[in-house]
This record gives C-alpha cells, sequence and structure tokens, in this order.
C-alpha cells in the first residue's frame, strides 16, 4: 500500500531538511513543502484565503498517490493544526493510502538557537509548539540529533509498517478537530466569563459601598441635627440667663432712683 508520511512541527524545527532526507532513502518518492503550496506577499495568518492553499496541497498530494508513487513525503507547519489537517485530508481525492504521521519538537533554547542561526529577525514563535497533537501522531525530539538520525528514526518506523489506514484517518481527523473546535469554544466561553466577573464584581462592591453610605449619611444627619438642636438649646439657656440678669437689674435700678428723688 503507498505510504503518505506527513512530518509536521514548527518553523525551525527541521521539518523540510528531515523531510528531504526521508524522501532521498526511498525510490518511487515524491515530495512536497507545504511552504511551495501557499506563497503569497504580505503573509498573514489571518488571511482567509490561506483556506486555498489547503486545496493545492490536497491536490498536489493526491496527484503523487494517484500517479503510482510508493512514498510520498509531505512537511508542513500548518498541518500541525488539527482542522487544517482535517481540511487538507478530506480534500485529498486518493483513499488507497497508509498515514504515517510524524511531529518534530525541540526546547525553546534549542529553537532560539536554529532561528537565530537562519538569520531571523522577528521574534521567535512558539505558538505551534502548544498545539494539541493528533491521534497517531509520533513525536520526535530533535535536540541534539542530526537530521540524518531524525530521518532515520522517520523511515524506521514507516518500514515497520505502523501506519494508519485512509479510511480510519479521516475518522480520527475529524474527531481531532472537532475536539480543538470545542475546546476553542469553551476557552473562548471562560474568557468571556471572566471577562464578565469583574464588572458583575463591581457592580456588587458598588451596591455594597452605596449600602455603606446611606447608615454614614444617616449617622451624619444625625449628628448634624443635634449639633443643631444642642446649638439651639445652648442659645435658648444664654437668652434665659440674659433675661434673668436683666429682671434682677430693674428692681435696683428702681431702687436706686427712689432714694435719689428721696434726697
Amino acid at each position: 500500500m503507498k505510504k503518505l508520511i506527513i512530518i509536521s512541527g514548527g518553523p525551525c524545527v527541521g521539518k523540510s531538511t528531515v523531510g528531504k532526507r526521508v524522501f532521498e532513502h526511498y525510490s518511487n518518492s515524491a515530495y512536497c513543502d507545504g511552504d511551495w503550496c501557499w506563497c503569497v506577499n504580505p503573509e498573514s495568518i489571518r488571511d482567509n484565503r490561506q483556506q486555498y492553499g489547503d486545496r493545492n496541497m490536497a491536490f498536489l498530494l493526491s496527484t503523487y498517490l494517484e500517479a503510482g508513487y510508493d512514498y510520498v513525503v509531505f512537511s508542513s507547519v500548518v498541518m500541525t493544526e488539527p482542522e487544517t489537517r482535517e481540511r487538507v485530508i478530506r480534500c485529498i481525492s486518493s483513499q488507497d493510502y497508509e498515514l504515517h504521521s510524524f511531529r518534530l519538537v525541540c526546547s525553546e533554547d534549542t529553537l532560539k538557537g536554529r532561528f537565530d542561526a537562519k538569520g531571523g529577525r522577528a521574534a521567535v514563535s512558539f505558538f505551534w509548539a502548544e498545539t494539541p497533537s493528533v491521534p497517531g501522531e509520533q513525536i520526535i525530539d530533535t535536540d541534539n540529533k542530526t537530521p540524518e538520525q531524525v530521518a532515520r528514526e522517520i523511515w524506521r518506523a514507516v518500514d515497520k509498517g505502523e501506519g494508519i489506514p485512509a479510511s480510519v484517518v479521516m475518522k480520527e481527523t475529524k474527531k481531532a478537530a472537532k475536539k480543538t473546535v470545542t475546546n476553542a469554544t469553551a476557552k473562548k466561553t471562560a474568557a468571556k466569563k471572566t471577562e464578565a466577573k469583574p464588572a458583575a464584581t463591581v457592580k456588587k462592591e458598588t451596591v455594597k459601598k452605596a449600602a455603606q453610605k446611606k447608615p454614614a449619611a444617616a449617622a451624619k444627619k444625625t449628628a448634624a441635627t443635634e449639633k443643631k438642636t444642642a446649638a439651639a438649646v445652648k442659645k435658648t439657656a444664654a437668652k434665659k440667663t440674659t433675661e434673668k440678669k436683666t429682671t434682677e437689674k430693674k428692681p435696683a435700678a428702681k431702687k436706686t432712683a427712689a432714694k435719689k428723688t428721696a434726697k
């Protein structure tokens, strides 16, 4: 049975170099690099037209498989993403093949070193390293290994016949893609809830503060009233004292006046 060998992984992990080694190892083989299928300027992962690149990949792989090549080697970064992988495999017209899938990984330090060696100017992206693996995918750590050593691991696995029939591949990739979408939706929902929580908390705290302010305002008003009442009482008492003194002075004044008259 014909074998489709997919080698995925993040940028600078060694996919193309290893893919060519595997391709050169087998006779009656064909090789495709995913970068050949979609080369545009400017390039952006947000460009919805990238889906046409998936079609190009599927068409080229279908052509190689239907042309009768025993080994079709395909290296691509986007095949790391379950949804893209599902779209590409779904569009492959040939169903008479066995899939052997490998993902190359390495440590962050190794990736930075390889990126710098290629003269990379942009920041190193670890996005692809965080995407989930798919069923049947073999993970190969490329740290401290030459491309030849990694390629040898791949062709040994392929020669053992540990591939997955195309019919099974379709079912498994659909499940993986669906799971990824579900997880992404759940993550998005959780993020929305997290964003909503502070607003609810703020509202709750505002109501609480308002409730706390009411007694304080009432107490302040009561204190002001009491102060005002005390001032009024004090004023009244002072007035009475003044009136009393005035009343006491009047008889004394009359008495003095009477004495003066008598003289």
